[in-house]
């Protein structure tokens, strides 16, 4: 076993996922399979240079605990929000404890000696599913997260659309409602405002008197869930609120896109058929014709805890 592993190392990516919460650190090799997992609170870390110490030296410690895998750190790859993938730095993370712009990548490269990579996180989950989920039987599909925020990316030809500065395929920033609902990135009537998990809560709000609200419903989406899995009518109008404008956004993706599937990805997927059957409906309903029944929509084939790693993980691997 020792001269098998000294003639063919374990080549290995180190995976990052950084969020305004948590921050996950995966050791992935070629076959996307995690050989080390660990999570860190992101707010323990008042300035980036101790989170780049702290990530490097828990990296050398796993690297060193596969001792007996003769392994190989091939690179560094980090999905994070406010990701500028060309310049490599982070752009004012709101999200997060740090200001500024951020120049992550080489602050590893400078720590770890090797390379690393950057990019926002919606991208390295799309980049998860092109190199390790149901994507790698496609050349193009649009991938979509439904969690606190809207996350998107277009993989066209088998790439990664990132455009100029990176920020390609913001799907979550179309607007929907002119004058509408106040978004994060200063504008008014944003997908994101309506389809993600507070745009749901607030559609809710909108439809019912929040002092009849039950108690055992807690003011979320997940309560906004079980309140239509109860038959609550204003739960399920929200479900069916949110579900035909998302719908709709991604038949418009489509014209421009011409995608294979449409993959959705995050935690609203969970609620069923109470989102899936508005969306597939409202889809359809809006498709250009010679679209019709030629796009699938259908859930990511990458579990959600590994999807953002994997992607991060495929930087390093493919370039």
């Amino acid at each position: 076993m020792f001269l098998k592993n000294l003639f063919s190392p374990l080549k290995l990516a180190a995976a990052i996922d950084l969020g305004g919460t948590n921050t996950t650190l995966a050791l992935v090799d070629q076959q996307g399979k995690l050989h080390h997992r660990s999570i860190f609170s992101t707010k323990d870390f008042a300035a980036p240079v101790d989170f780049v110490n702290s990530m490097s030296g828990a990296i050398e410690k796993a690297i060193r605990e596969l001792g007996d895998y003769n392994p190989r750190l091939q690179g560094i790859g980090v999905g994070a929000p406010n990701s500028h993938a060309r310049l490599r730095v982070l752009e004012q993370p709101v999200n997060l404890p740090w200001s500024g712009v951020v120049p992550l990548a080489a602050m590893f490269e400078d720590r770890m000696q090797c390379r690393a990579s950057l990019i926002n996180d919606a991208q390295a989950a799309a980049l998860g599913e092109l190199h390790f989920g149901d994507g790698r039987l496609m050349d193009d599909f649009l991938f979509v997260t439904l969690g606190t925020g809207i996350g998107s990316a277009m993989i066209a030809n088998g790439q990664l659309i990132q455009g100029q500065a990176g920020f390609a395929g913001e799907l979550g920033h179309v607007i929907m409602e002119q004058n509408g609902r106040a978004c994060n990135c200063g504008r008014k009537g944003c997908l994101e405002t309506y389809v993600a998990a507070n745009g749901l809560v607030a559609t809710y709000k909108q439809l019912r008197d929040t002092d009849t609200l039950e108690s055992n419903h807690a003011l979320n989406a997940e309560g906004v869930f079980q309140a239509a899995r109860t038959g609550d009518k204003h739960a399920i109008a929200a479900f069916n609120s949110t579900g035909e404008m998302l719908g709709r956004a991604l038949a418009n993706s489509v014209a421009i896109s011409n995608p294979a599937a449409i993959f959705l990805f995050g935690g609203l997927t969970q609620a069923g058929d109470f989102l899936w059957r508005p969306v597939r409906q409202a889809f359809e309903k809006n498709l250009m014709s010679i679209y019709r029944s030629h796009v699938q929509i259908r859930p990511s084939g990458v579990p959600s805890k590994e999807a953002a790693l994997l992607g991060a993980a495929s930087l390093i691997f493919n370039d």
